[in-house]
């Protein structure tokens, strides 16, 4: 039975996923449903299996893969705000219970990039007005979703080592032909006999003004908002709102003092990750 999914991109938010998602998705044996991000064991998990498996309305002939970013965010620390940590405590547990040999592709990026991006992908849904180190200081939310080693023992309670594959961001973005190959070999599926369209990158933090905020929370609040905005508008208007949402300007530089205190908070983790991953991270270590 092609469902429930028999692979999940589990995460990291902020590296990547979604396109990793849309290159997968080419394979003829791979869907991703008609819901990028289902995260059907955390947001949505009391609308029950009926409805999860109306989201993969084509998975008769293909492996069901569900690109949820959400189910590598589990609470290492106690304190956090602004999110409730108990939605995302048994995303393992209820996986397992599910489908017991699901296999996951684990995307990681430097955890001091995807700390950054993170608290502007916040700023950005007009979650977040505090400062970057605030914020960090306040909510152990930006931390413990970057400290993948504590996210994949959380996952390895319920699944041994070789259910999962692990991609860096950064091979990602140099050589995607590569890595996609290499997924499809993981999920047992030959390489494609065409080449791979590249999509140019999407959901980049940017800065976005006072509307683009309110905008980004009223679809929060609203999830049918997003069908209005998305599809009964005329194509200018559209565009043009979705500029506004997704702001222009580049994010600032990170300050050298934040730099510095992630870099040392993140040192043993990531040591310990490349022990236990196997996979060179000398470039995360500046």
């Amino acid at each position: 039975m092609p469902f429930p999914p028999e692979v999940y991109l589990i995460g990291a938010q902020k590296a990547g996923t979604r396109n990793l998602a849309y290159l997968l998705n080419q394979h003829p044996r791979i869907t991703i449903g008609q819901t990028d991000e289902p995260h059907f064991f955390t947001d949505n998990w009391k609308k029950g299996p009926d409805w999860y498996r109306k989201q993969f309305p084509d998975s008769s002939n293909a492996l069901c893969l569900d690109a949820s970013t959400s189910y590598s965010m589990a609470p290492l620390t106690a304190g956090w705000r602004h999110r409730n940590p108990g939605v995302y405590e048994d995303v393992p547990a209820r996986v397992h219970a599910m489908n017991p040999d699901a296999k996951f592709i684990y995307l990681l990026r430097d955890p001091v990039d995807r700390t950054y991006s993170g608290y502007w992908h916040d700023v950005r849904t007009g979650v977040k007005h505090e400062d970057f180190r605030t914020a960090v200081d306040r909510n152990p939310f930006y931390l413990d979703v970057s400290d993948y080693h504590g996210q994949l023992l959380r996952w390895l309670q319920y699944f041994p080592m070789s259910s999962f594959h692990f991609v860096l961001f950064d091979e990602m973005k140099e050589r995607p032909h590569e890595v996609v190959n290499r997924c499809f070999a993981f999920l047992g599926l030959p390489e494609l006999s065409r080449s791979i369209a590249l999509e140019s990158p999407k959901n980049q933090s940017r800065q976005v003004g006072w509307i683009g905020r309110r905008l980004n929370q009223m679809e929060i609040a609203f999830p049918n908002l997003r069908t209005v905005l998305g599809s009964r508008l005329p194509g200018g208007v559209k565009t043009r709102i979705l500029g506004v949402k997704a702001g222009s300007a580049p994010i600032p530089a990170m300050a050298e003092e934040d730099k510095q205190f992630l870099i040392e908070h993140f040192r043993e983790k990531n040591q310990e990750l490349q022990r236990r991953i196997g996979l060179p991270l000398d470039k995360w270590r500046r």
